[in-house]
């Protein structure tokens, strides 16, 4: 199946359309530990037509969305068009979906092979206030929600902490608090060398510091309720935890 992604992002590359990578693919880039059991790109909103005709050509039929996966992922679910077998499936996103500007992207080789295909990848604070921004366009009950909330919490878990992944489980015992303080620490200033903040959302750069330092959480991120945002300011609400 690998190989046959890193074929169809070829010859999409060579139509001159150069997929952005995503989900699973794009988080793994940066320490979080998952299994690719499914690929999925955003693609630019001008070639998203011409994308999927490439991709059914290339032995990837076009799958309709099951309720019971709309029921599970929500709009996640909805707004991709999707190709291949479940578990196995290509997912397209247009790119407006994550909303990932030029200049916070760079090329490089498809997660899948060593040199080529080139895709396009977003820096890890990009990545984090894109998913700060669909969380706060989603209503709190749609699965979507979840979805975005558990990727925030890995992307910040693992490629700001230095988690190794040895096993099931971390067991930390009083012997070891210290341990972790001193990593928290390295972590707050390794998310201060972060770069790609946008001038309006530094205040996502705050509060990631602020749920690492153990002074708020994620359940005082912006969300949709009853279509209102609520949540913002972050900073406020976080001193109450």
């Amino acid at each position: 199946m690998h190989r046959r992604v890193q074929n169809l992002v070829a010859g999409l590359a060579a139509k001159g359309i150069i997929v952005i990578e995503w989900g699973s693919l794009l988080y793994s880039r940066y320490d979080v530990p998952l299994v690719y059991t499914e690929f999925s790109f955003l693609v630019d909103d001008d070639f998203i037509e011409a994308a999927c005709l490439l991709t059914e050509e290339q032995g990837f039929p076009p799958t309709e969305s099951i309720p019971i996966l709309i029921r599970c992922h929500g709009k996640y679910e909805t707004i991709a068009r999707h190709f291949g077998r479940f578990r196995q499936r290509v997912n397209l996103f247009p790119r407006f979906f994550a909303g990932f500007r030029a200049n916070e992207m760079c090329l490089a080789p498809l997660n899948l092979s060593d040199a080529y295909p080139s895709v396009l990848i977003a820096k890890p604070a990009p990545i984090v206030a894109s998913l700060v921004r669909l969380i706060s366009q989603v209503h709190f009950t749609d699965p979507m929600s979840s979805i975005l909330r558990h990727d925030l919490c890995m992307m910040i878990s693992y490629s700001l902490f230095d988690m190794s992944y040895e096993g099931s489980y971390i067991v930390l015992d009083e012997e070891s608090e210290d341990d972790v303080e001193q990593q928290r620490r390295q972590t707050v200033k390794r998310n201060q060398t972060w770069e790609g903040w946008r001038g309006d959302e530094v205040w996502i750069a705050d509060a990631v510091q602020a749920i690492i330092q153990g002074n708020g959480n994620y359940d005082f991120l912006p969300a949709t309720l009853l279509g209102r945002a609520w949540g913002v300011p972050f900073l406020p609400m976080l001193q109450t935890t």
